[in-house]
């Protein structure tokens, strides 16, 4: 038996016992919270995805029969949380799915005084404690002490239904982002703020040591101080992924917003119908400052950074509509020049030059104060045979390399000479302008006048604000025929076979009274890109 005195555990949990539900009955100040509607259906989806890589699933389920024999776990939902430890770590808190607590207290051999029990199990004090349909289970010496007038801890409201759903809490997401923050600035102070290629972490710090110059990201979500929900449904057809976030989220209309549709083989396809909301704006911002690596740099500097922000504020919120492709090259065509744009401008042709000549200036001014490896300075001109500009970049002064024939022939199968070209073309007499990489293709992503002003895409009273999909078949195609360039002469590569075409995985954001992310990921083609992705492992030996 375990010689510790209960009134340790009974002044720390007497808040949440006999609680109707385990959400109620949080600790003070969670952050994270799980829950899994049925065991059984968890862990046959996982097997399911599992079973392409050779891999099985701990049997859960079994194994708590096991070691809890004669505990009867009822058919409620599974509950997990993570909230404030000691000395400000994280402490794990479980929601078992019983009413059997004194078979359960029998069954590991507790110290037990009316509705709270102490249990050492594998060599850990754990603490149970009877919720009425559910027993938590935490680390005897985990959880930080409530503050006196803390009060009943948030309850973790789900608006979004899936097999497995999780909440991370305002709390969560202020920890979360000062966390990165810490982490960065610790990075960058002992030299060590460059960002490499992501690798798969070996432990949870390094973990986080991959995400934190994703900071200023983490920091733009928490700032709109609200839960963010998550939760997976799998069937036999599909995994669906929600996420959603209570923060109202209202599209910018205007007669100049436009549907647009995709050609035949794209790679992916996004299409935004409305002017970009200001949340969107400001997530896009931060996302770009979590990028220094595009100039191989540390950080970016300050103030430049704060011109730039500005400048890209000023382009983005005067975009009306937007669309995206990315297409698969033909044989012999440069393999990083495939991406093309369209968007409608609100205003004329000489104001959005003149907002593209001030991004240009204060980008070329941050590249000047960078501590950048990659100084990718831009020059801007007016196009010749049509109207619009060329944005250009010297790639041998930006990648600081000799001229020489055998880079010179990496960068013409890469981008198809030695300048990367980004021309932006007016279509005709409207405010809609093509963006693509040298002379474009005016037939790609053209609008539907039709719908320029009438069928706004709109989902259950919600605005459809994004909407795209991907074809994973053809991404492999893509991203074989860029490794085919920088593996050529290697001894020993082995080429991935190609991926069976498979059906897209699509993405759609809605907006409203919050904002909802909905991805769905076809069985069948999770299963083939498994197999195309193993296709160049060696054969095991017997």
């Amino acid at each position: 038996m375990i010689a510790r005195p209960l009134v340790v555990v009974l002044l720390l949990v007497a808040a949440v016992a006999n609680a109707a539900d385990w959400r109620a009955s949080l600790p003070s100040g969670w952050f994270v919270a799980v829950e899994a509607k049925d065991l059984a259906t968890l862990e046959a989806g996982a097997a399911k995805l599992f079973a392409p890589w050779g891999r099985k699933v701990p049997p859960i389920g079994k194994s708590l029969a096991t070691m809890l024999p004669g505990v009867e776990i009822t058919e409620r939902p599974w509950g997990f949380a993570l909230a404030p430890g000691k000395q400000g770590s994280l402490s794990p808190v479980a929601y078992l799915p019983t009413d059997d607590f004194d078979a359960l207290c029998d069954a590991l051999n507790a110290d037990r005084a009316d509705s709270v029990a102490v249990a050492n199990v594998s060599g850990y004090d754990l603490t149970l404690v009877d919720l009425d349909g559910w027993v938590q289970v935490g680390l005897l010496d985990g959880l930080a002490a409530a503050d006196e007038g803390d009060g009943p801890s948030e309850p973790a409201a789900w608006s979004v239904d899936g097999g497995v759903r999780l909440v991370v809490s305002r709390a969560g997401q202020h920890r979360l982002a000062a966390g990165l923050k810490q982490r960065r600035q610790g990075q960058l102070a002992a030299g060590q703020g460059r960002i490499g290629p992501w690798r798969w972490p070996r432990g949870f710090d390094e973990y986080l040591d991959q995400l934190a110059p994703y900071a200023p990201l983490a920091n733009e979500l928490a700032s709109w101080n609200e839960p963010l929900e998550v939760a997976v449904t799998m069937d036999d057809g599909a995994v669906q992924l929600t996420s959603e976030i209570s923060q109202a989220v209202t599209p910018i209309d205007s007669a100049t917003a436009a549907n647009y549709s995709a050609p035949d083989g794209a790679i992916s396809h996004a299409v935004l119908p409305y002017g970009l909301p200001e949340q969107f704006i400001d997530l896009a911002i931060a996302w770009m400052r979590c990028r220094p690596d595009e100039i191989d740099a540390p950080e970016y500097p300050q103030p430049q950074w704060d011109d730039v922000a500005e400048a890209y504020r000023e382009l983005l919120s005067r975009y009306r509509s937007v669309a995206m492709l990315r297409r698969l090259p033909a044989k012999g065509e440069p393999v990083a020049t495939n991406d093309v744009a369209t968007f409608a401008w609100d205003g004329d042709a000489a104001s959005l030059g003149d907002t593209l000549q001030l991004t240009t200036l204060r980008w070329n001014q941050l590249i000047d104060a960078a501590e950048a490896r990659m100084p990718l300075r831009l020059e801007m001109a007016p196009l010749e045979d049509a109207e619009g500009w060329r944005i250009s970049t010297d790639l041998f002064k930006g990648f600081g390399l000799d001229r020489s024939p055998e880079v010179q022939a990496v960068f013409d199968r890469y981008y198809g000479g030695d300048v990367l070209a980004i021309d932006i073309t007016r279509r005709d007499e409207s405010n809609e302008w093509l963006v693509s990489y040298g002379e474009p293709a005016m037939e790609l992503l053209k609008s539907d006048p039709a719908k320029a002003t009438a069928d706004r895409p709109v989902l259950a009273n919600r605005p459809v604000l994004i909407e795209g999909e991907l074809r994973l078949d053809r991404w492999f195609a893509w991203k074989s025929m860029i490794e085919a360039i920088d593996e050529q002469g290697t001894i020993g590569f082995r080429p991935r076979k190609p991926m069976a075409e498979s059906p897209a995985a699509t993405l759609r954001v809605t907006g409203g009274d919050s904002l909802s992310i909905d991805s769905m990921l076809p069985i069948a083609t999770y299963e083939n890109a498994v197999t195309h992705w193993r296709s160049n492992e060696k054969p095991k030996r017997p």
